[in-house]
């Protein structure tokens, strides 16, 4: 753990609306970088601890993923690994908060 003395105050983020917004066929992709960039901005951590935080983070899902747990993040949703006769798949169901979101931007 990291005890971080003299962090700046965060900013929110935006609202979703500002993320949806864009042309009629633009397509939004974000990279890790891009991710790893944000944690940086709104944490004041230097380019290379947000990115250890952020791998750490999908390191975490993945191996609790792996072990057959089912992994949910308030107001985003759960993961689980479900298995077919075709083999396995991340299924995600979104929380109810996500999905008002979602609704709410249409």
């Amino acid at each position: 753990y990291f005890i971080i003395d003299n962090m700046p105050k965060l900013e929110l983020l935006p609202d979703i609306d500002s993320y949806l917004d864009y042309k009629d066929s633009e397509k939004l992709s974000v990279s890790n970088s891009e991710i790893v960039s944000q944690i940086q901005i709104h944490t004041g951590l230097s380019y290379e601890v947000s990115k250890i935080i952020l791998n750490s983070f999908f390191k975490e899902i993945q191996t609790s993923l792996l072990k057959g747990n089912c992994v949910q993040l308030t107001n985003f949703g759960k993961m689980m690994i479900i298995s077919n006769n075709i083999g396995y798949y991340v299924k995600f169901k979104p929380s109810k908060t996500f999905k008002r979101a979602l609704n709410e931007c249409k």
